[in-house]
């Protein structure tokens, strides 16, 4: 408990702020990622199997929405469709990491800078 208040005492109101964000942005790319592996499971189904093209409900009816002449070319969209979103995927995860780390490292700037100032301006006679 004592270590909790001693983060919280560190941070100021704008640094919690922040913080929450970044959580929040950090579950939505989990989130993502999970779409992501379901994503790539329903293509393989798909691109392994044409038959699973008739006997899902889904995916049949993105067949027949989508109005291709024949499934290889359904199979074809959405393997652009999924390099599309996995393009999308990393995207989100370099602003998330690029995000974790310039907050991290203004922090470590600032606290250093902190520490400085207080080293500069204590008494000569500390010194001696």
């Amino acid at each position: 408990m004592k270590l909790i208040a001693s983060l919280r005492a560190l941070f100021t109101r704008h640094d919690k702020q922040v913080i929450g964000w970044l959580l929040l942005l950090s579950i939505f790319v989990s989130l993502f990622e999970t779409v992501g592996i379901s994503a790539l499971m329903f293509f393989i189904t798909v691109a392994t199997n044409f038959d699973a093209i008739a006997r899902q409900p889904l995916i049949a009816w993105l067949y027949q929405a989508s109005r291709f002449s024949h499934p290889a070319y359904f199979v074809s969209f959405l393997g652009v469709g999924l390099v599309g979103f996995y393009g999308v995927r990393a995207f989100l995860n370099v602003v998330l990491i690029y995000c974790l780390n310039n907050f991290a490292q203004m922090r470590a700037h600032r606290f250093a800078t902190n520490i400085f100032t207080r080293f500069l301006h204590l008494p000569y006679k500390d010194f001696t």
